[in-house]
């Protein structure tokens, strides 16, 4: 399953693969920037937030170019569509939890609509255009 906004892990990811391209390519300067867009500027400021608690050998900052930080504050057709799909991961961990936990009726049409024809993020968006079909209490959930 894909870390999504796990961002500790993607912070120790991004600093070991400096190390490793340094191993790689010893003409590389040791000094470095991150910057990251969307996921990846989450990514970024996380590594400028480790950069704070820990020495970080030639790190000098990072650039987070429209950091997706927090999906449950999204509105509109985006946040729908990341919960949409964090539902079906919390379904492949979690066999008792359900859709009507988190999505409105309004919501789970167009959730499943999704799922059943494997519908790329473009056409997803398109279902979920207008709509809100989150559940204001989402965080209550069976589970």
């Amino acid at each position: 399953m894909h870390e999504y906004l796990a961002f500790p892990s993607q912070a120790n990811d991004s600093v070991r693969s400096v190390s490793a391209a340094h191993s790689a390519f010893h003409e590389l300067s040791k000094d470095f920037v991150v910057i990251g867009h969307s996921q990846g500027g989450g990514a970024a400021c996380a590594v400028a937030q480790k950069g704070g608690t820990s020495l970080i050998p030639g790190y000098h900052g990072a650039v987070a170019v429209s950091p997706y930080t927090n999906f449950m504050k999204e509105q509109g057709p985006n946040g729908a569509l990341a919960a949409a799909a964090m539902c079906r991961s919390i379904a492949s961990v979690y066999p008792d939890f359900k859709l009507e936990d988190v999505l409105n009726p309004e919501g789970e049409i167009p959730v499943k609509t999704v799922f059943e024809l494997g519908m790329g993020s473009a056409s997803a968006l398109a279902l979920f255009y207008g709509s809100n079909p989150v559940k204001p209490n989402r965080k209550k959930t069976s589970i």
